[in-house]
């Protein structure tokens, strides 16, 4: 698993979906922080101007007004009530606005640029914590440097120049790495948690949803169809005579044809439709927005498609058939479990009038009526 976790990590191999889930995340953690961590590093910018004294005197007020106007932008994005921004807009001109503040203090103060290099380049840290792309790096970071150098340009010449071009890319660098690090062990961590995610909601057989995950889609699927007054449709279907496949033709042989089985029936369900694992050899295939009539149409088709099947092994071709019990959602079913008794009904009723077939159940006045669609020939 870490070996598959290396190799999406790399360069543009990481997975479109983990990458996002990233991003969002991001933007969600960034929501959060920003009214928090933002006035703290605002009134810090501002508490500097201590430092202006220290260093240049007459030069002091000025610099103490440039921070202020800088830090007064900045606020702005503080909080998202002020400009309607998402978190990452804010956060660039956030950033934008404090080192623009720092920079511009520096540059009206004695060798400000040279003497407070250290402050400057303690800004790049956080750069690397507030986004998750390197475009977004870069862009976050190229204002600031031009800066920088437009004003050591103006200032400086010679080995001034130099050295704060070079530290200050240097620090970008530094930067760049951190980005790095932070991108790949957050998507290392997350992609680690999507695995752990499927695991617990998915069969490892199949790879179709397992009994928890259905138990959830379900009460969700019955809460939209009760709120909404949509039809819903659930079809439980059950392998004939599975024992004698596991029997004559053993156990990995049984495990290929569920495998084949879930391939053919998502196939041709839609993209909106699930299917799930109930248990054994037993399946249910979950059908919002169904109405009776296409709920059989759509039970008797995939009944016909597992018909054709044809399942290599070692001992031979293995072909087999599927019994179906459908059940329409009504008001009498006040939980999935109710749901799924009627639908396990019908499937009762299909194996017992020879297999092969689809029934459906329906519920009125408490009195169960099943209708018994074509068998196959």
């Amino acid at each position: 698993m870490f070996e598959t976790v290396r190799g999406y990590i790399k360069g543009n191999s990481v997975p479109l979906a983990v990458a996002d889930e990233l991003e969002r995340r991001q933007e969600d953690d960034l929501k959060e922080l920003i009214p928090v961590v933002s006035p703290l590093v605002g009134a810090l910018i501002l508490l500097l101007s201590a430092w202006d004294y220290l260093v240049d005197p007459g030069n002091a007020y000025t610099a103490f007004m440039l921070r202020l106007v800088a830090v007064g932008l900045a606020a702005l994005c503080y909080k998202p009530t002020l400009l309607r921004w998402t978190p990452r807009q804010r956060i660039f001109h956030i950033y934008w606005m404090h080192t623009a503040g720092v920079i511009l203090a520096s540059f009206v103060l004695d060798d400000g640029l040279v003497l407070g290099l250290g402050g400057a380049l303690t800004g790049i840290i956080p750069a690397a914590f507030v986004v998750t792309r390197f475009r977004q790096y870069a862009v976050l970071i190229v204002p600031p440097f031009a800066l920088l150098a437009a004003c050591t340009w103006f200032r400086y010449s010679g080995p001034e120049l130099a050295n704060v071009i070079v530290m200050y890319g240097f620090g970008i660098v530094i930067g760049f790495v951190q980005l790095c690090i932070f991108r790949h062990l957050r998507l290392k961590s997350l992609w680690l948690e999507h695995q752990l995610l499927e695991l617990a909601s998915h069969d490892p057989l199949t790879g179709c949803s397992n009994r928890n995950r259905l138990r959830e889609i379900t009460a969700r699927e019955i809460g939209i169809a009760r709120r909404e007054r949509r039809s819903f449709a659930i079809a439980m279907l059950d392998v004939d005579h599975f024992k004698s496949i596991n029997d004559v033709y053993g156990h990995d042989a049984g495990d290929e044809a569920l495998k084949a089985l879930v391939a053919c029936c998502s196939a041709h369900l839609r993209n909106s439709d699930y299917i799930a694992r109930l248990g054994g050899e037993e399946f249910i295939c979950l059908l919002p927005d169904t109405e009776q009539e296409d709920a059989l149409r759509c039970a008797e088709r995939l009944r016909e498609a597992v018909a054709a099947l044809s399942v290599s092994t070692s001992k031979g071709e293995i072909q087999f058939t599927i019994s179906i019990g459908v059940a329409i959602f009504g008001e009498q079913h006040d939980k999935w479990e109710t749901l799924l008794k009627d639908a396990d009904e019908a499937l009762y009723l299909a194996k017992h009038q020879g297999r092969n077939r689809v029934v459906l159940a329906q519920t009125t006045d408490n009195t169960h009526q099943h209708i018994i669609t074509k068998r196959s020939a």
